[in-house]
């Protein structure tokens, strides 16, 4: 058991020492290289220093190698592999190896020990990992429920500025399922994620302002978050921008819909990229009959 954890288990909130994520120097060094190396040279002068031992250069290759960066193709065993080697010496790589074992990729899904390396990643410093183990809590995954200490741990993430705590912790004031329903507050807290470019914050603000849910109803903050959202990786958000559109240009005439053209350039805009993107496929095939239906 890690000091950190009944401290985690106690009433008061834990305090917070951010772990210092500079590397050494030799690692500066080869990163001010980088320009000049090609990606395999540059791979291997941090190899060099991660077989010395060297956490940083250990990290970095773990990071390049799950995000599939420099033309290497992702590989989440080797990038693991990489988090496992730096052991307790990095608060970050405690994190990304705990999220190995919370998505059973590069490792087999083990959320107990998932939790556990949680828990030390947030002793060691890091942030993201208080809400990251809060979740946990809260869903009763890899352990017991507790539903009050898990939304304490994300709102003392959130207070201090993690945007993805903040964008959960709005995402369960929203929605009321785990606790009191409270859309204004959930306004604020994803407002504040948002403006850090949280991309599911800014989605849910979409909706918010589409819906007038705790707020006056207002399409044109709804369509600029959803573009927002878009732009930061929410491949469902086209989708409902189209459908934006498509609700304001409809209207009956003789008992007939009827298409305001001047809402026909936005419609078929926004329905040709959710045809290609969307990951719902049921939700593609409808962008691409609306479409085609517009444009004959």
């Amino acid at each position: 058991m890690t000091a950190l954890l009944p401290v985690l288990m106690a009433n008061e909130a834990p305090q917070f020492i951010a772990f210092d994520p500079s590397v050494s120097d030799e690692v500066v060094a080869v990163m001010k290289r980088r320009s000049e190396l090609e990606p395999d040279a540059f791979i291997a002068e941090l190899e060099k220093l991660a077989d010395r031992g060297d956490v940083g250069a250990l990290e970095y290759l773990g990071e390049i190698y799950e995000a599939g960066l420099l033309n290497r193709p992702k590989d989440e065993v080797k990038a693991c592999d990489y988090f496992e080697r730096v052991g307790n010496a990095r608060a970050d790589s405690l994190h990304n190896m705990a999220t190995c074992f919370y998505n059973g990729r590069g490792r087999a899904e083990n959320h107990a020990k998932a939790r556990i390396l949680y828990a030390q990643a947030a002793e060691a410093g890091w942030l993201m990992s208080y809400c990251a183990r809060g979740n946990m809590l809260i869903k009763g995954q890899g352990g017991d429920v507790d539903v009050g200490r898990g939304l304490e741990l994300c709102r003392f993430a959130a207070d201090l500025g993690d945007k993805n705590a903040q964008t959960d912790l709005g995402g369960y004031l929203l929605m009321g399922k785990v606790t009191e329903r409270k859309p204004v507050e959930a306004r604020e807290w994803l407002t504040r994620a948002a403006n850090q470019e949280q991309g599911n914050a800014s989605y849910l603000l979409g909706q918010i302002y589409e819906k007038g849910d705790g707020v006056g109803r207002d399409t044109t903050k709804s369509r600029d978050w959803y573009k927002i959202a878009h732009r930061l990786g929410r491949d469902d958000a086209p989708y409902r921008l189209m459908l934006s559109f498509l609700t304001d240009a409809a209207s009956k005439r003789d008992g007939k819909t009827v298409i305001d053209p001047a809402y026909t350039p936005h419609i078929l805009e926004w329905g040709r990229i959710a045809a290609q993107v969307d990951y719902n496929e049921e939700r593609r095939k409808q962008a691409a009959d609306i479409v085609a239906e517009l444009e004959s």
